[in-house]
C-alpha cells in the first residue's frame, strides 16, 4: 500500500512521462501527465463531497474518506495510463501477457491491502474501479477530440505517429 500512496503515484507518472517524451511519443506523454493530475484533482473533489467513513476498526488518527480510496484510485489510474500508452508499443506477445498479470496483480494487492488494514471496505474498491475507468474514458475521449488540434503545435512536432 506504500507504494500505491499518492505521492509516489504522482513521481511514477512523471517518469512514464520522461520514458515517453524521450522515445518521441510526446502527444501521448503530455496527455498521461495532465490525465493523472488532473484526476488527481477530480477524486480529490470528489473524495470531499462523499466522505464516507472508514471502518470503525480503523486507526481514530485517520480522518479521511473511506470511499473513494486515494491509494487504489492511484494505482488503478497509473495501470490504466500504462495499458493506453505503453501497452500498444509492446511487440512481444509473452510481453504483453506479463505486464497485463502485472498490472492486475499490482491492483488486486492494494485493493486487499487497503481492506485488510481496515482503511476502505470490499465495495468502495468496487467503486473506486469504476470512477477510475469513467475518468479514464473521459479523458481519452477528449485527448481524441484534441488529438488533431494538438499535433500541429511546435512542441509537439518532430513527435513519432500518437
Amino acid at each position: 500500500s506504500a507504494l500505491a500512496n499518492p505521492i509516489m503515484g504522482g513521481i511514477y507518472a512523471v517518469a512514464l512521462w520522461f520514458f515517453l517524451w524521450g522515445f518521441k511519443h510526446k502527444l501521448i506523454a503530455t496527455w498521461v501527465l495532465g490525465t493523472y493530475f488532473i484526476g488527481q484533482l477530480w477524486f480529490v473533489v470528489l473524495r470531499w463531497w462523499v466522505a464516507r467513513p472508514r471502518p470503525a476498526a480503523h486507526s481514530a488518527t485517520l480522518t479521511s474518506a473511506s470511499f473513494p480510496s486515494h491509494h487504489f484510485f492511484t494505482v488503478v489510474l497509473l495501470c490504466y495510463l500504462v495499458w493506453i500508452s505503453v501497452f500498444p508499443r509492446i511487440t512481444e506477445n509473452w510481453h504483453r501477457w506479463l505486464l497485463t498479470i502485472i498490472m492486475i496483480a499490482l491492483c488486486l494487492l492494494v485493493a486487499l491491502a487497503r481492506i485488510r488494514m481496515n482503511a476502505a471496505f470490499p465495495i468502495d474498491m468496487v467503486g473506486t474501479l469504476l470512477l477510475t475507468y469513467i475518468w479514464g474514458q473521459v479523458a481519452q475521449a477528449i485527448y481524441l477530440n484534441w488529438f488533431a488540434r494538438l499535433q500541429n503545435l511546435t512542441i509537439f512536432r518532430h513527435s513519432d505517429f500518437n
